[in-house]
């Protein structure tokens, strides 16, 4: 069943992660909330048990029982906390008990029974978002909060649901809005103005102040990805050079298997590591060499996909036998942002420096995935390469994939209005690109959207948020 943008009735869900623990919680938001809590919650003050009426954000301690028959099922803690002051905006009710499956299936069952209905996925965020509490940019924040696997996730998680999207992407939609307002204008009353000053000046704040800010907007994307979404870090190299051998050094892991035998890993070898509080996804993969051999072959088209898609490259190199030119054009080939040359196996060549000779425009390392020498000096060198040049820290701002294709379109628009202006001098053609630019923006706060869109968004949350 989908999300029903025009269903308020009071849904209900655990709010817990699945299986045993300590607390588990139950949520209940909508119309009925606190007249089911009075329905099955005894509570232990007799001034609640005469009266009925509950403060709202006061925790009551008592029992939940059946009301059908009155067994008593838990000794639990409760709130009511009145509307619009909840995270839904409507009257919200969170029962905390014991944290067993069977236990808090119980009271779900019974809360159920008593007129509310299962919440679908997201529900409850979306309903903070319907009614107005927060913007679609804000409930995504929920999401990548709950998903955030480093500190630097955790912030700009934070900072999305405090607003820091939304508050910029309404700067751009608002001075857009003015600009088109003044070109409808002109079409309306094209004798009371000015018409080629107009357009100039409209063309000239689009051109000049609102386009290169959306574009340094857009930049973020790119810059700080990788903070939400982890760094895809590839090894990569000539069989034999120690590629499985410095992957597992640096996960701690023995993930790749590591012999003396040219062409080992045919398959890629993925492991999570994080480094400085970002999370890294590494991938060993097969050596980079011409082969006869069908499955080895495969194993270095994987390789190369790899190096394709990947955000930072360590290239492994076999000290004691250097690069060839072959080697050179293989990773020219792949020409990624961040990439470190790691002269491995320096134990043989009696070398105990870490700084080396680089590669083009990459830094060189020495070290030994044997022995663990040069090890910290690697994961030093690939934290300030990746973090340099990213402006989370400044801005705490991170679009997501959605922002990005919709800020695209907007600059897009934007753009083709300047060119109907400055080429054809068509108000009418401006102002309908201009009016396009501002619904993209529109779209990324969540205003006039479809519903299977908003479904879409909000399917991808766990019940009970």
């Amino acid at each position: 069943m989908k999300n029903n943008l025009t269903d308020f009735s009071t849904i209900a869900a655990i709010a817990t992660p699945p299986g045993n623990g300590g607390v588990g919680i139950i949520r209940i938001s909508g119309p009925e909330s606190l007249s089911i809590l009075r329905n099955i919650f005894a509570a232990t003050s007799l001034e609640i048990t005469k009266t009925g009426i509950f403060e709202s954000h006061r925790m009551y301690h008592g029992r939940i029982f059946d009301p059908s028959c009155r067994e008593v099922i838990d000794e639990v803690l409760a709130v009511y906390m009145k509307a619009p002051r909840s995270f839904t905006a409507e009257n919200v009710v969170e029962i905390q008990g014991h944290g067993g499956s069977y236990v808090l299936g119980r009271i779900l069952s019974i809360v159920i029974d008593q007129g509310a209905r299962i919440a679908e996925p997201g529900e409850f965020t979306m309903r903070a978002f319907l009614n107005g509490r927060i913007d679609l940019t804000q409930a995504e924040g929920v999401l990548d909060l709950i998903e955030a696997s480093s500190d630097q996730a955790l912030k700009l998680a934070a900072s999305q649901i405090g607003g820091g999207i939304r508050d910029k992407i309404k700067d751009l939609r608002d001075r857009l809005r003015n600009v088109h307002a003044g070109l409808e204008a002109l079409i309306d009353f094209p004798d009371e103005t000015e018409d080629a000053m107009e357009l100039s000046a409209s063309a000239d704040e689009v051109e000049k102040n609102i386009v290169p800010e959306m574009k340094a907007f857009l930049k973020t994307y790119e810059e700080t990805r990788f903070l939400r979404d982890g760094v895809k870090l590839v090894i990569a190299g000539p069989p034999n050079a120690g590629k499985s051998s410095l992957m597992n050094a640096l996960t701690g892991e023995e993930r790749s298997i590591v012999t003396s035998i040219p062409g080992t890993t045919r398959d890629l070898v993925r492991e999570r590591l994080s480094l400085a509080g970002t999370p890294v996804l590494v991938t060993d993969t097969a050596g980079l060499r011409e082969s006869e051999d069908e499955v080895e072959s495969i194993g270095i088209s994987l390789t190369r996909k790899a190096l394709s898609e990947a955000d930072a490259v360590l290239w492994v190199m076999d000290i004691t036998k250097g690069i060839d030119e072959k080697m050179s054009e293989t990773i020219r080939s792949f020409p990624v942002k961040h990439g470190i040359l790691v002269w491995n196996k320096a134990d043989l060549a009696g070398i105990k420096q870490h700084d080396s000779t680089g590669f083009d425009n990459m830094p060189g390392i020495m070290v030994s995935a044997k022995t663990g020498n040069g090890l910290e000096f690697l994961k030093q060198t690939m934290i300030e390469l990746l973090l340099s040049d990213s402006s989370a820290e400044k801005s705490g701002i991170a679009l997501n994939l959605r922002h990005k294709n919709l800020l695209e379109s907007a600059i897009s628009h934007a753009n083709r209005s300047i060119e109907a202006i400055r080429f054809s001098g068509s108000v009418e053609l401006a102002a309908e690109d201009l009016r396009e630019s501002v619904g993209a923006l529109d779209a990324i706060l969540g205003e006039n959207m479809k519903a299977d869109i908003l479904d879409d968004i909000f399917s991808r949350f766990c019940i009970g948020k």
